[in-house]
C-alpha cells in the first residue's frame, strides 16, 4: 500500500503581500511565489528557491513566502534554516490556522509528534479556520507515524465527525482498521464511502484488501473488476486482479 501524503496547505488565492513603499508592485511578488509553489510541488527544487528567494526579496515579511521557503529548505534538508522561517513566520502571524498546519507538518517529519499534534488541534480549533477536518487527519498520521494509533483512530474520527466523506480521513482510518486487522470494518467503511463518492484507484485497491483480508472474495472480486473498468491500466488494477493471496 502506498505511502500517503500530508495535507498542505499554501493558501494562495486572493494573497496580499506586504512589501515597502519603494519596492516593486506586490503582483511582481505574488508571481514568483505562485511559480515558486508550483515548482516546489514539482519536484523543482532549484527553481522554486530561485523564484521564492525572489518573491521574498519583494515581500520579506510575507507569511505565505516565508511558509514556502520553509517548505522548501526542509525539502533540501536545511532543517535549520526551515525552523528559522517557521519561527519567523509565526512571529508575524501566529494565530494563522494554515501556518500551524504546516509547521506541525515539519515538527511530525522531524520526531516532534507531541508539539506536532498540539499544532494541528491549535489549527482545527480556530473559529475562523476553514478546513478542521484536514489539521485533525494530519494528527492522525503523526501519532500513527509515532505509533500512537488509538490516539490515531481518535483524530481521524475527529475528521470524519466534521466532514463524514472527506476521502482522506476515510482512507486512513480504513488503513488503520485493516492494520489493526478489523478488516470487516475497513471493507465497510470504503463500501459506505463509495455510495455517494466517486472511487479512486487507491481506494479500491484499500477496499480490495479489506475484503480480501476479511474473507469477502465475492466483495473483492467486485472490487477488482470496477477498478478493471474504471482504471484499466493502474498498478493498482493488475494487483487486484491476481486475485486474493496473490497481490
Amino acid at each position: 500500500m502506498k505511502q500517503r501524503l500530508w495535507v498542505l496547505m499554501l493558501a494562495l488565492s486572493g494573497a496580499t503581500l506586504a512589501g515597502a513603499a519603494d519596492t516593486p508592485p506586490p503582483a511582481a511578488a505574488d508571481a514568483n511565489l505562485r511559480l515558486g509553489v508550483a515548482y516546489l510541488q514539482q519536484g523543482n527544487l532549484a527553481v522554486a528557491k530561485e523564484k521564492l528567494e525572489k518573491a521574498q526579496s519583494l515581500a520579506p515579511n510575507n507569511v505565505e513566502v516565508l511558509t514556502a521557503l520553509a517548505l522548501l529548505n526542509s525539502r533540501l534538508g536545511e532543517n535549520g534554516k526551515a525552523e528559522a522561517y517557521f519561527q519567523r513566520a509565526l512571529r508575524i502571524s501566529p494565530r494563522d490556522p494554515e501556518l500551524a498546519n504546516n509547521y506541525a507538518v515539519y515538527l511530525c517529519d522531524h520526531g516532534k509528534p507531541e508539539e506536532g499534534v498540539k499544532r494541528f488541534e491549535q489549527a482545527a480549533g480556530d473559529p475562523l479556520y476553514a478546513a478542521p477536518w484536514r489539521a485533525y487527519t494530519n494528527a492522525g498520521v503523526c501519532l500513527r507515524a509515532a505509533k500512537q494509533d488509538d490516539a490515531a483512530a481518535a483524530q481521524f474520527h475527529k475528521a470524519l465527525a466534521l466532514r463524514p466523506r472527506y476521502a482522506e480521513a476515510v482512507y486512513q482510518l480504513a488503513a488503520l482498521e485493516l492494520a489493526q486487522k478489523k478488516a470487516t470494518a475497513a471493507a465497510q467503511r470504503i463500501e459506505n464511502f463509495f455510495v455517494s463518492n466517486g472511487a479512486k484507484p487507491d481506494m479500491l485497491l484499500l477496499g480490495w484488501l479489506s475484503m480480501c483480508e476479511a474473507k469477502d472474495r465475492v466483495g473483492a472480486v467486485k472490487m477488482a473488476h470496477r477498478l478493471q473498468e474504471l482504471y484499466p491500466d493502474a498498478a493498482e488494477t493488475r494487483t487486484a486482479l491476481k486475485g486474493c493471496g496473490n497481490g
